[in-house]
């Protein structure tokens, strides 16, 4: 749509520039196909609003409120093992400043080794103790050197 005066930077006085003509079929073509062939289907009725859908329990979701506090702690021991990996592929990072967050994540093993005798999934009792294990051998590693 053009309006006198008023080109489309929207600055009173100045011609817009032109630009290439566009080839096909106009618009008004489409319109009348799309209509036509709206006319000849009956649309559906609605039936109202969809279905309330509850999500479905996983993983995280624990019934056992010694499951729910292992997982929590699961996941940030996870972060942090995530964080003394980065820590430790940075060469520039000098192996005593590890100490803090190796001694760090003995703790967190410690409490997650406590939670998972409380805790019914057998999923869930495996992934600590193998976290427990990266944690012990990651330790060792650390300070036998």
């Amino acid at each position: 749509m053009k309006i006198d005066g008023i080109n489309p930077t929207g600055r009173p006085g100045q011609e817009p520039k032109k630009t290439d003509k566009v080839s096909g079929d106009a618009f008004a073509s489409f319109l009348k196909d799309a209509m036509n062939t709206g006319q000849a289907t009956q649309s559906k009725p609605a039936t109202g609003p969809a279905p309330v859908m509850y999500p479905q329990p996983v993983m995280g979701q624990a019934q056992n409120p010694f499951q729910a506090e292992a997982l929590r702690q699961l996941d940030g021991t996870l972060s942090d093992l995530e964080l003394y990996q980065n820590t430790l592929a940075n060469v520039d990072v000098p192996s005593k400043r590890l100490a803090p967050l190796a001694d760090s994540l003995m703790q967190k093993k410690d409490s997650l080794v406590a939670l998972m005798g409380k805790t019914g999934d057998p999923k869930l009792k495996e992934m600590i103790s193998q976290t427990a294990a990266v944690i012990l051998n990651e330790n060792s590693r650390l300070y036998s050197n």
